[in-house]
């Protein structure tokens, strides 16, 4: 059998609009594990939402949680400057900033940009 890796995305969207950063989900040895928050995240795609799923096998290995944390910081830096991009550029032409067809309020932190609130 395949030594599955510290961490995948078990579900990838494009232009997701929810990350579900998990260490349990449901596999092929285990269909029952953590199947609670499938359920959820199951249910949120029900109502619309698009969702990412990360899964951190942190049982394997305690490198599993830094290796997802620099990939989440890298992932967060690249969005995040789209976002501010998209927010600006919407600011600047009176457009209602949105996020899938929801209002998005953000506020301005001095040392780390433009976040949701």
């Amino acid at each position: 059998m395949k030594k599955k890796p510290l961490l995948s995305f078990e579900r990838k969207t494009m232009g997701a609009d929810v990350l579900v950063v998990t260490s349990g989900w449901p596999s092929d040895d285990n269909d029952t594990y953590c199947v609670f928050i499938k359920r959820q995240t199951e249910s949120l795609i029900d109502r619309g939402l698009r969702c990412d799923v990360l899964f951190i096998r942190g049982y394997r290995s305690p490198r599993a949680y830094p290796l997802a944390a620099a990939r989440l910081a890298a992932r967060s830096s690249r969005r995040a400057a789209s976002a501010r991009a998209r927010v600006s550029a919407e600011l600047r032409s009176s457009v209602s900033v949105t996020n899938g067809g929801a209002p998005v309020s953000c506020a301005r932190n001095q040392s780390r940009g433009w976040e949701p609130i």
